[in-house]
């Protein structure tokens, strides 16, 4: 691996060689201190690569080496924000990571009708862990508005697994996080990113609130 800056690839290969320690089939975290580091450093080696072709080098090596999911998000960051690499599509998560937007079970539904070769099958799942009722008549339904209700959130399993959604929201997380500073990266463009945080934030939050869900 090349780059502008050697020392971003020789501090990676040390880390990688002397601490790294997430196995492939591991739990991806940015609340884990060393991996949120080295997670960082894989992205810097992927963003200030001198050209595509050292860029293409690094996250083949990256891809080989290192756990899915924190590829992926390193992999992902640096195609949203390299100069080069605007005009690619990044495809939805759910694409990617099926399995962390619909429940198991579905999935080896999707799996089985493909091998059976079924061209038009609808799928229902139940994303919340919690079963739902829909009879609006039904004491603790999802419908049921009274007082006594206790199982209130689930009103809102439409919007919190809602897919879409979800998928958009890594993909915002992606383009605007908070530790991707200006002056290091060059993103002057960033202008009242902190407002747009705040505003982003409050519509969902807004969201919510209209469901007239207790807080």
């Amino acid at each position: 691996m090349r780059s502008n800056n050697p020392k971003l690839v020789t501090g990676l290969v040390k880390f990688y060689e002397k601490q790294y320690a997430l196995p492939k089939n591991g739990i991806f975290t940015l609340y884990e201190p060393w991996i949120r580091k080295f997670t960082l450093n894989l992205f810097d080696v992927f963003y200030f690569a001198k050209d595509f072709e050292t860029f293409f080098k690094a996250a083949s090596w990256a891809k080989k080496h290192v756990e899915p999911v924190l590829f992926v998000f390193a992999y992902t960051l640096a195609l949203y924000h390299r100069p080069d690499t605007q005009s690619f599509t990044v495809p939805p998560m759910y694409e990617v990571f099926p399995d962390y937007f619909l429940p198991q079970e579905t999935i080896h539904e999707i799996f089985k009708t493909k091998l059976m070769d079924i061209k038009d099958f609808e799928f229902n799942y139940n994303n919340s862990g919690c079963e739902y009722n829909y009879n609006s008549e039904s004491f603790g339904g999802v419908l049921d508005y009274s007082i006594n209700n206790q199982h209130l959130e689930y009103k809102l399993s439409y919007f919190r697994e809602d897919i879409g959604l979800n998928s958009w929201y890594l993909a915002w997380q992606r383009k605007y996080p908070g530790w991707l500073a200006s002056k290091k990266y060059g993103k002057d463009f960033w202008f009242k990113r902190g407002e747009g945080f705040y505003y982003t934030h409050h519509q969902l939050l807004a969201r919510l609130v209209s469901n007239n869900i207790p807080r």
